[in-house]
């Protein structure tokens, strides 16, 4: 499974940690792509768990703070050619 499948079921589910986890590391800190195993998720979160709820809060804020009319523009997947 690749890591734009798993983001499809997130959406779908509405996971909305597992999204902002793929958006972060996709698009903020470019460390994998959306066409990378999904594997490489896990070994994050394993690797990173304790410092991840960190980031993941910051990222949240700034993409609700998005939502509320705070400057930043939230990527959108079909805008996006993944290298």
């Amino acid at each position: 499974m690749t890591i734009q499948e798993l983001y499809n079921e997130a959406k779908v589910e509405e996971f909305k940690s597992l999204i902002y986890l793929i958006e972060w590391l996709v698009f903020e800190k470019k460390v994998v792509s959306l066409e990378s195993n999904a594997n490489n998720i896990e070994y994050i979160i394993e690797k990173y768990k304790g410092q991840l709820n960190a980031y993941l809060i910051d990222y949240k804020t700034k993409v609700e703070g998005a939502a509320s009319g705070l400057q930043f523009s939230e990527p959108k997947i079909d805008d996006l050619s993944v290298q």
